[in-house]
C-alpha cells in the first residue's frame, strides 16, 4: 500500500506539474498576440502610407487648382482690358459724333437765325383746348388785378 500511495502521490505530483507547466505555457504564450500585433502594425503602417499618399495627391490637386485659377484670372483680366478698351473706343466715337452733330446743329441754327434775340411778335402763344377754362382764367385774372 505504501508503494501504491507513493505511486499515486508521484503520479498526482507529475500530473500537477504537467498541468502547471501547460497552464504557464498557455498564460505566458504571446505568440498569437504577437502575430496580431504585427498584423495590426502592418495595417497601421499601410493606412499611414495611404494617408500620406492621399495628402500628397490632395496637395498636388490644390496646387493645380491654384495654377488653373491664376491662369483663368489672368485670362479674364486680359479679356476685361480688351473689352474696356473697345468700350472706351466706342464711347469716344459716340462722343465725337455727338459733338460733331451738336456743332453742326448749332451752325444750322445760327445760319437760320434761330439764335438771334427774340422780338415780341416771335413768341409763341399757347392755344387753349378748353375755351370755358380760358374764360374762367381770364375772369379770375381780371378779378385779381382790381383793388
Amino acid at each position: 500500500m505504501a508503494r501504491s500511495l507513493g505511486g499515486a502521490c508521484l503520479s498526482i505530483t507529475a500530473l500537477t506539474l504537467i498541468a502547471l507547466v501547460a497552464i504557464r505555457r498557455w498564460v505566458t504564450d504571446t505568440e498569437a498576440e504577437r502575430a496580431r500585433l504585427a498584423e495590426a502594425s502592418r495595417e497601421a503602417q499601410d493606412e499611414k502610407t495611404r494617408a500620406i499618399a492621399a495628402q500628397a495627391a490632395l496637395e498636388m490637386e490644390r496646387q493645380r487648382f491654384a495654377r488653373d485659377a491664376a491662369a483663368e484670372r489672368a485670362r479674364l483680366a486680359a479679356t476685361l482690358r480688351a473689352e474696356r478698351e473697345a468700350m472706351r473706343d466706342q464711347f469716344e466715337e459716340q462722343r465725337a459724333k455727338l459733338a460733331s452733330d451738336a456743332f453742326a446743329t448749332g451752325v444750322r441754327m445760327e445760319r437760320s437765325g434761330a439764335l438771334e434775340p427774340e422780338s415780341e411778335h416771335d413768341r409763341a402763344q399757347v392755344i387753349g383746348l378748353f375755351p370755358q377754362q380760358e374764360r374762367e382764367r381770364a375772369r379770375d385774372a381780371g378779378a385779381r388785378t382790381r383793388p
